[in-house]
């Protein structure tokens, strides 16, 4: 498949001898043939070096696109993990407050029942609060070391979490 202003320049008739061409009796028609071929073919160089300047120029553009995309998706992801460790946060101190008003309750009730023993009473409930604090710190700060998502069991952490909770040492964790 040949083009038709290639075809029409490679007619039979309109191509010189070259006899005729080394003698210079070449036809003006086909010198003219010969040249508007060349410049035909020279306009084509030129759209073809105008389509890889634009080519280069878009595949610059697809790679400034892609690493824009891949920077987005890492923040977005680390959003995500960061909104997902606030709402574990947010709902672990709502617990927490319930337990706590719940074990003064208790501790109330049983103070009543253990009237005759205080020393005894109030060393153990030291002991046993003492005891649920260092349980508490230990396990937050071992679930934040591994990495665990408690809303989500396949997921990975890997933006780190600095919150400072009243019990630490203060320490960031």
């Amino acid at each position: 498949l040949e083009p038709k202003w290639l075809r029409r320049q490679l007619e039979p008739t309109s191509l010189p001898q070259p006899a005729q061409l080394m003698a210079g009796q070449a036809s003006p028609r086909t010198t003219a043939g010969i040249g508007g071929a060349k410049q035909d073919l020279d306009q084509a160089l030129v759209a073809v070096r105008g389509s890889l300047e634009l080519l280069a120029e878009r595949d610059s553009r697809l790679h400034d696109l892609e690493d824009k995309s891949r920077s987005l998706t890492d923040a977005s992801t680390a959003f995500n993990q960061r909104a997902r460790n606030l709402h574990w946060d947010y709902r672990w101190q709502q617990l927490r407050f319930r337990v706590f008003a719940v074990a003064l309750s208790l501790w109330f009730a049983l103070l009543y029942v253990f009237w005759n023993r205080l020393s005894i009473y109030f060393a153990a409930t030291g002991a046993i609060v003492a005891a649920a604090l260092f349980a508490e710190g230990y396990l937050l700060r071992r679930w934040r070391s591994s990495g665990a998502d408690p809303d989500a069991e396949s997921s990975k952490m890997t933006t780190p979490v600095y919150t400072r909770l009243p019990f630490d040492s203060g320490e960031i964790v």
